[in-house]
């Protein structure tokens, strides 16, 4: 926290610290609105070297966008970062079926973490008896999201790329900004050491050197964003992984420790969605597949 902040801007950040814990945003952390300089940098050494695959989203245009908050938010002063924990423990495989990646086991966690940010800045709103402006995000637009938490001290960068909080990587991010002057957290000085663990756990070698993953390679973006049939010399390597990939997550000794954490009770697994039968999948069509995705939404967020 900055020394300089004054009096009724610690009491407003603690404030904003009990709304978060009474709406279950169990890690929370507040950055500036400067320029994330250094991360787009990075993000964009990324996508010149080809390390992006084929995500058409993914452009140099989006980068620039999300380096600068008060470009997203004009008037932005502050940014609230958050992390929730979801649910690490597998439930045993049965055989013949393809594993699903932790995060998609429960609801749908863009609708949930969302709407408890509305919440937040609402209570903060009320709170201050005037609206306070603010942009919303959650892994759906242009803001580095694990800049913001890094900065904001929520968590610091692991070797395999994903943010590891106080509970590990098994967490969602979501960030506000606001045009709320408020005192700062400061990064966290942590960091993986000499452990190299992630790197050989990946069985596709996406993590081509330590803080860099190839997504090309990456069995996370061959099963979810990667549009068309997955190379075949990577094939064998993709294992029973159906649906994302979790194994330099597994791999972590950071993630081990924290592994009793407590998850959110809002992404409680459903056992049905642990694996997926392969066959099945092989067999849906466009309609079916979409029908089957609107059918989990609205029975995760009931």
């Amino acid at each position: 926290m900055e020394d300089r902040a004054i009096p009724n801007q610690v009491a407003l950040r603690e404030q904003i610290y009990t709304y978060a814990r009474e709406l279950e945003l169990s890690i929370l952390g507040i950055t500036s609105s400067d320029s994330f300089a250094e991360g787009a940098q990075a993000a964009t050494a990324r996508l010149s070297d080809g390390l992006m695959g084929d995500l058409p989203w993914y452009t140099q245009e989006r980068i620039d966008r999300g380096t600068d908050p008060r470009a997203l938010l004009p008037g932005a002063r502050s940014i609230i970062s958050v992390a929730v924990i979801y649910p690490s423990t597998r439930p045993e495989l049965e055989i013949g079926r393809g594993r699903v990646a932790r995060y998609a086991w429960g609801r749908d966690y863009h609708n949930v973490l969302k709407k408890r940010l509305k919440q937040l800045i609402t209570r903060v709103s009320q709170h201050l008896d005037r609206p306070v402006a603010h942009k919303i995000y959650v892994d759906d637009g242009p803001m580095l999201d694990r800049e913001v938490a890094r900065r904001a001290g929520v968590g610091f960068f692991g070797k395999n790329t994903m943010i590891l909080t106080q509970a590990g990587s098994w967490t969602f991010l979501g960030q506000i900004i606001t045009d709320l002057e408020l005192p700062q957290d400061v990064p966290s000085p942590k960091s993986c050491g000499t452990c190299m663990q992630c790197m050989p756990a990946c069985p596709t070698g996406a993590i081509v050197e330590p803080y860099v993953i190839d997504s090309n390679k990456c069995i996370s973006y061959l099963t979810i964003e990667h549009r068309g049939p997955i190379p075949r010399d990577l094939r064998p390597l993709v294992g029973d992984m159906i649906f994302g990939c979790d194994l330099c997550q597994e791999a972590c000794p950071i993630n081990e420790v924290r592994g009793d954490a407590e998850p959110d009770k809002a992404f409680a697994p459903n056992p049905n969605w642990s694996s997926l039968d392969p066959v099945t999948v092989l067999l849906l069509d466009e309609k079916s597949f979409q029908y089957l995705c609107a059918y989990l939404t609205t029975a995760a967020d009931d």
